[in-house]
């Protein structure tokens, strides 16, 4: 389990994180601090998760549900498409260190090790655009309820 100690640094480091990829991709100025907000809580969110769930996927799952909803909020409040939060506090989810240690195991020849660290990139990834995409619905439905009524009054 981590500790309070533990959870603020890598709150911190995630903001840090978050807040240069929002510079890298060119986000508006004033909305980088929000979009390294967002992707620091869905980080801390994710860390509690993975520490009391065994599976790899829904501590993924559920960070970049929580982050796509974050994200869809601050776009209404503040007004900008919410790819603009979603994107850089997305990039630090993203399993690189899996497919490198992929690409070591097949240039050593363990394809065993390559296959599974391979697959588990794979749903990983998978697991991120699926919680991306279920949270966007999500928020479109409750956002725009007045497009979905079956009968028009009037």
């Amino acid at each position: 389990m981590l500790d309070f100690k533990e959870l603020g640094l890598q709150f911190i480091y995630a903001f840090i994180a978050v807040y240069g990829f929002a510079v890298l991709f060119n986000s508006p100025r004033k909305l980088n601090a929000y979009s390294a907000l967002s992707g620091a809580t869905a980080w801390i969110f994710y860390k509690i998760l993975a520490s009391l769930d065994n599976s790899i996927i829904v501590p993924y799952f559920a960070a970049s549900f929580l982050l796509a909803l974050i994200s869809e909020i601050y776009a209404r409040i503040l007004k900008h498409p919410s790819i603009v939060f979603t994107i850089p506090a997305l990039i630090p989810f993203v399993p690189g260190y899996g497919i490198y240690y992929m690409m070591i195991d097949l240039m050593n020849k363990n394809y065993e090790k390559a296959i599974q660290i391979g697959a588990e990139s794979v749903f990983i990834a998978i697991a991120l655009a699926s919680g991306v995409i279920v949270a966007t619905s999500f928020a479109r439905i409750i956002f725009h309820k007045k497009r979905f009524r079956l009968v028009k009054k009037g």
